[in-house]
């Protein structure tokens, strides 16, 4: 049979492989997730962000996900911004026409 010194030797050798291993998938696995954390901070999403912040965020794109809604949601926002625009020029244009004071409200 084997020898005592052989099987010492096998098994330091494997154990040393075993370690040797461990060794790396650990550094693998902390590389990835070092990658992983890189990636959330290029995208700006770290875990500063309150969960409440966050909840709402989702809540909001999952009420906006509906083309309909959304599409109803884009033009009001258009409206808004064109009646802004209407609401104040249209004052300055009356001025320069000549209207009265009493035309525009006082």
């Amino acid at each position: 049979g084997m020898s005592l010194a052989t099987i010492l030797t096998a098994t330091i050798v494997t154990a040393t492989a075993t370690t040797a291993t461990n060794v790396e998938h650990k550094k693998v696995e902390e590389t990835k997730e070092e990658a992983k954390e890189q990636t959330k901070h290029d995208a700006g999403d770290t875990d500063t962000e309150p969960e409440d912040r966050r909840r709402m965020r989702v809540r909001l794109l999952a009420v906006l996900a509906p083309p309909k809604v959304a599409l109803t949601f884009l033009l009001f926002v258009l409206m808004g911004a064109s009646m802004t625009v209407t609401d104040t020029f249209l004052f300055l244009w009356l001025e320069e026409l000549g209207a009265s004071r009493v035309l525009m409200g006082p």
